[in-house]
């Protein structure tokens, strides 16, 4: 069986509002320029797992404690590339692993 390779990634997210506190969080992810999904409430860090050859773009909008939203905010992009996999093949005569370490 092979499966896909994936890499969890951390996503860091910095808000602040001097009135009336933050009070709330949007964050939307974009795979490979397609349309914009709604992907998580929080305002905190979190890690997102993306597969072999995806680039992600992740945009934030915040909401106050006053109930004001900002507009979104957005402005890099992360693309995923292996680090290394390994595939195991069952055979009636045993098992066979391999691991490749791309350089």
């Amino acid at each position: 069986m092979v499966t896909q390779a994936i890499l969890p990634f951390g996503v860091r997210l910095t808000e602040s509002d001097d009135r009336s506190g933050v009070a709330t969080g949007n964050v939307d992810v974009q795979i490979n320029d397609g349309t914009w999904q709604d992907y998580a409430t929080t305002i905190n860090d979190f890690t997102y797992t993306g597969s072999h050859c995806n680039q992600y773009e992740f945009r934030y909008q915040i909401k106050d404690s006053a109930g004001n939203w900002s507009s979104f905010d957005y402005d890099s992009s992360v693309t995923v590339d292996v680090i290394a996999f390994s595939v195991q093949i069952s055979c009636p005569t045993g098992t066979i692993n391999y691991i490749f370490n791309p350089i």
